[in-house]
């Protein structure tokens, strides 16, 4: 996992990228914090349902508080999520909020300047959380990712 010094105030967490070649590869992290941020870029159209779900709920388990999806068919990445959060929250007989969104009509760029400056966990997780943004099966490539090396030129990409 490549971690990203980004030098702006306005970034509250620390930020980590990474690239997997297959899906089922999100099960196997070790995540640097006890909560976590994640923009997941992959090509959900490939996947089943219960597919994300099934990998939505390890996710959870290890600290996801926070999903945007991006890529194709990623809207059905974001109910995938949220079902996965329905089912961990049964299975533990208590509340769990995991805030998920889709991106399915903005840019890579737009998508991760949101997560960058907008998306966070509710407040009683700050003290612990990162962001970290994965890449599965080249749905973003490491140019793009780069830019989490150059935040001046992601706000010009998204006319900041």
């Amino acid at each position: 996992m490549n971690q990203h010094n980004i030098k702006d105030e306005a970034i509250a967490f620390p930020t980590f990228s990474l690239e997997l070649a297959h899906f089922c590869e999100l099960s196997e992290i070790s995540f640097p914090s006890e909560y976590f941020v994640l923009l997941l870029a992959a090509d959900y159209s490939t996947l089943t349902e219960e597919e994300i779900s099934d990998v939505a709920l390890l996710l959870i388990n290890s600290g996801l508080k926070y999903i945007l999806c991006w890529g194709n068919d990623c809207e059905k990445g974001h109910d995938a999520f949220d079902l996965g959060n329905m089912l961990w929250e049964e299975e533990n007989a208590t509340e769990n909020h995991v805030m998920s969104t889709w991106h399915n009509e903005e840019s890579f760029e737009e998508a991760l300047w949101f997560c960058l400056y907008n998306a966070s966990p509710d407040d009683e997780f700050w003290e612990n959380t990162s962001i970290i943004v994965i890449s599965v099966s080249n749905a973003v490539t490491n140019e793009k990712l780069g830019v989490l090396n150059d935040i001046r030129s992601l706000n010009d990409a998204v006319g900041v």
